[in-house]
């Protein structure tokens, strides 16, 4: 039996979204969690901002180019 895998072959790091936050006084981001879709992702980042923090979101597939030098 053969399978046909054409449609779900996209590698996962192109998809999705990341969020990352800080607070005001750090320099440093760190990641909150992946999300698979961006209104999920804006969603997390309204919670992060409501604490105090300052949010960033990050397409995986970008953060991908940018780690592998592809562009």
């Amino acid at each position: 039996m053969k399978t046909n895998l054409q449609v779900a072959q996209r590698p996962t790091y192109q998809r999705g979204y990341t969020v990352h936050y800080r607070s005001p006084r750090d320099r440093k981001w760190t990641l909150a969690g992946f999300y698979a879709e961006r209104p999920d992702a804006e969603r997390a980042a309204r919670r992060l901002q409501r604490s105090g923090f300052r949010t960033q979101i990050r397409s995986r597939a970008a953060a991908e180019r940018r780690r592998t030098g592809n562009r």
